[in-house]
């Protein structure tokens, strides 16, 4: 139990400080590292990515909106951000109805492929960004689509959303680097928070490990923390190069957990 302890905590730091500095909340790490080691259940892989992934990047949107240096489009960001809300709700209640109708393991298993996949995309097209034209949308009804189709991505997956967030925000709204990785965070925060709210209103966390969340959790917002820091001196080159090695790491954790 003390080693599922602080292989967990160890987890959590580590992706959160990865996922803080290149946006993508951690929980694209966590999520299928969780998922790799077999400790938990689908249900409760999911549940303890999205609670410590909310916790860190709620200390980060906070640490991050101190910068002088990013600051936030509330033409498309306020949009997105609001229907990200609808689509954490959403998506949380597309994943509860396939576990209630279908195998755990199954969902489980279309959880990986969706996220092999999601993954495969922001790599290539990450490799290719200078190649693409970039749009600069500021329609408020396409932000909040948008938003909505990143929220349920981001709850269903109980990742957070993170790479495809950074691809979408890059691609369609024109966004350097750390300022799509700041309002990444402010989407997963927010569809993150409907996620879990729907778990305690419907009472699905009463067998849950309370102490074992909360430690993962303050290990998640620490590393998120460090995570902005670091993200605050390092270069824009550097946070790529990052983003672009933890794209390769999370489609080989994702085809491992398929094969088994």
């Amino acid at each position: 139990m003390e080693m599922n302890y602080f292989v967990c905590a160890l987890t959590s730091m580590f992706t959160s400080i990865v996922g803080s500095i290149c946006g993508i909340g951690g929980g694209i790490l966590l999520k299928p590292v969780l998922d790799a080691t077999r400790i938990f259940g689908v249900s409760e892989a999911s549940y303890l990515s999205s609670c410590t992934v909310l916790a860190m990047a709620c200390a980060s949107v906070a640490n991050g909106l101190k910068s002088k240096n990013i600051k936030l489009d509330g033409a498309c960001s306020i949009p997105i951000t609001l229907g990200s809300v609808l689509g954490g709700f959403t998506g949380r209640y597309f994943f509860d109805f396939l576990c209630a109708n279908i195998s755990e393991d199954i969902v489980g298993d279309t959880q990986a492929a969706l996220l092999l996949l999601v993954t495969f995309i922001t790599f290539i097209y990450t490799l290719n960004e200078k190649r693409v034209r970039k749009f600069h949308v500021n329609n408020k009804s396409f932000c909040l689509a948008i938003g909505l189709c990143l929220g349920v991505v981001a709850s269903f997956l109980g990742i957070g959303g993170g790479p495809i967030n950074l691809m979408v925000l890059s691609l369609l709204f024109g966004m350097d680097t750390k300022t799509a990785a700041l309002n990444s965070l402010c989407i997963i925060s927010f569809s993150l928070a409907v996620s879990v709210s729907s778990w305690i209103y419907i009472g699905n966390i009463t067998n849950r490990n309370s102490s074992l969340l909360v430690l993962m959790a303050v290990c998640g917002i620490f590393g998120g923390l460090l995570g902005r820091r670091i993200n605050d001196i390092i270069s824009e080159h550097a946070v790529r190069n990052l983003f672009l090695s933890v794209m390769v790491s999370i489609m080989l954790i994702c085809s491992y957990n398929l094969i088994k």
